[in-house]
């Protein structure tokens, strides 16, 4: 039977999920004994599995075959920053932070911890992750080694965003009506945490958090029950963009000269790929019965997204898209889907014993 990380990202939907993937493993080295190959150049910071959006070559000047080029054991939260890729193994003694540059042919281990990691960002080659059992916002470097940078009560392991000097975080909360999300900006050089916002989500069942993502306009997250919250930049102020009773499932965040776009899938018997427009108030479907799981990546116009038989990709331009194979491959735990202009990178967070590891393919449509 395979066992696929859903404690962190199927029914968490983030590996930061979209979003964040894993199962037991062993070995405070796993999965170290695959092959690799170079990450490629690729954008800094972000929200984790948000991806680059840099144009740093173009997929036609590649010509990867699909395949995976580590094998890994139960890889989640992959995450690309300046031509490296990140992201997080179970081990012996929890969980490993892993890295591959592009000058390496094998991933390494540069940090095991009981708890956290569970969502990654990287910026400048630091890498920042939240610590919900401490109540910790900390970061990794290898000069300076690990940091805890604040302390946030309630904070949410799986969602971390940076941008800048400034790294937002989400933490559970409670008021007279249930529960509250509270989102806080924390200085990325480390010190007091600023409470920025707050929105209610009812009961208990709304208090799961699905990735966190930067845009243009704010800082966006999902609830367990299917609501997009935005913090305003402008305003200050925390609002529900977009309530959809289903849920969502995975999502993006696309920015325009307009405002941003975010780009999702639905949780219904075959998912369908939605879109809610800069300054719409109603999403618009694109694609039906995209038979998705649980990662979706936008770039330049092609959603990307992972589904039992593989990785596909469309033409979110085009008046009927279809349809068309990226990567014939088990998309069943595919959780991660991210790119560096040229590449397409996912993490596929089975075991090793069931093909876990880390792939790649040409950037575009087949």
């Amino acid at each position: 039977m395979k066992r696929v990380a859903w404690f962190l990202c199927g029914v968490i939907a983030v590996v930061g999920c979209d979003g964040a993937s894993s199962t037991d493993a062993s070995g405070p080295d796993a999965g170290s004994g695959g092959a690799a190959g170079s990450a490629g150049a690729g954008g800094t910071g972000g929200a984790q599995d948000a991806g680059s959006d840099s144009d740093s070559g173009g997929a036609t000047e590649c010509s990867l075959t699909p395949e995976m080029f580590v094998n890994e054991d139960a890889p989640f939260g992959l995450t690309l920053s300046e031509g490296e890729l990140w992201w997080t193994a179970v081990s012996s003694s929890g969980y490993a932070l892993r890295h591959l540059g592009e000058a390496q042919t094998e991933p390494e281990t540069v940090l095991e911890r009981a708890s956290g990691l569970a969502g990654l960002a990287v910026q400048a080659g630091t890498v920042y992750f939240t610590d919900r059992a401490a109540n910790t916002v900390n970061s990794w470097s290898a000069p300076g080694g690990e940091q805890v940078l604040a302390t946030v009560p309630g904070v949410d392991d799986y969602t971390i965003a940076v941008e800048g000097e400034s790294a937002y975080v989400v933490a559970h909360g409670d008021d007279a009506d249930g529960f509250t999300h509270q989102i806080f900006r924390v200085p990325t050089g480390g010190g007091a945490a600023e409470p920025l916002g707050s929105v209610s989500v009812g009961q208990a069942d709304g208090d799961l958090i699905h990735g966190l993502k930067g845009g243009s306009e704010g800082i966006y997250w999902t609830s367990n029950t299917g609501s997009l919250f935005l913090f305003d930049r402008m305003s200050g102020n925390v609002t529900e963009r977009l309530a959809i009773s289903d849920g969502i499932r995975s999502w993006d965040v696309n920015q325009t000269p307009n405002g941003d776009e975010v780009w999702f899938m639905r949780w219904t018997e075959d998912p369908e790929i939605w879109v809610l427009r800069a300054g719409a108030t109603d999403p618009e479907q694109i694609f039906a019965q995209a038979h998705g799981r649980t990662a979706l990546h936008f770039h330049a116009g092609v959603v990307y997204w992972s589904q039992v038989d593989g990785i596909f990709a469309l033409d979110a331009t085009a008046a009927a898209p279809q349809a068309l194979t990226i990567a014939a491959v088990d998309g069943v735990s595919v959780t991660s889907l991210i790119d560096d202009g040229r590449q397409l990178f996912w993490a596929n967070s089975a075991t090793l014993d069931f093909g876990g590891g880390l792939g790649h393919a040409c950037l575009g449509l087949p």
